[in-house]
């Protein structure tokens, strides 16, 4: 079905929205962004913020979703290119890595979004995205023996936890390519540690 010159107007205002907010939100944190400052950058009202998200929590929302689904695709992006189970693991684990040390993402996802959204809401939505990819990704190495005998949901929390602080080392770090780099090799000795001895 087409969509109506009004659907695409929407769609379009939507769109503008989100990546002023996304870029409001990444560079100066949640709090410190007005709805004035993002409906002036995207060039439209607060008026269609309303409209369209509910308000600033809802537009935050979306934007979070937003940056979940771009970790999401580096992760698989990283996975696809090796067909066996482990090897897709570690290098979708890596792909997160380098793309959650990225200082906006790190303050919209790590920082503003658990607070913002509220921890256990968060939790939700990050089982649609990242997390849920790596807690189904450990299922699928218990499954078929690769796993060594710990739980793959709070291994998979566990190592999410890890990954968030290593992240933000890197984003940190004066040298981020090192930082990386050291973060890498840390987060491999990890995973050695929940590989199953007969794999």
């Amino acid at each position: 079905m087409l969509r109506s010159r009004r659907d695409e107007y929407a769609a379009a205002s939507r769109a503008a929205l989100i990546a002023a907010a996304r870029r409001s939100f990444g560079k100066y944190g949640y709090d410190a962004v007005s709805l004035q400052q993002i409906a002036d950058a995207a060039r439209l009202t607060t008026g269609a913020i309303y409209h369209h998200f509910g308000g600033k929590r809802g537009l935050f929302e979306d934007v979070a979703r937003g940056v979940e689904q771009h970790i999401m695709e580096a992760v698989v992006n990283g996975a696809l290119r090796h067909a066996a189970l482990w090897e897709q693991l570690t290098a979708g684990i890596d792909g997160l890595l380098e793309v959650a040390s990225n200082p906006g993402i790190q303050q919209i996802v790590f920082r503003d979004a658990p607070v913002v959204i509220g921890v256990a809401r968060w939790r939700e939505i990050e089982g649609e995205y990242a997390y849920g990819l790596l807690r189904n990704g450990l299922h699928q190495l218990r499954d078929a023996g690769l796993l060594a005998p710990v739980g793959p949901d709070i291994a998979a929390s566990i190592l999410l936890g890890a990954l968030i602080e290593a992240a933000t080392v890197v984003a940190n770090a004066p040298d981020k390519g090192l930082a990386l780099v050291d973060a890498r090799q840390t987060i491999a000795a990890m995973l050695c540690g929940l590989r199953s001895a007969n794999s």
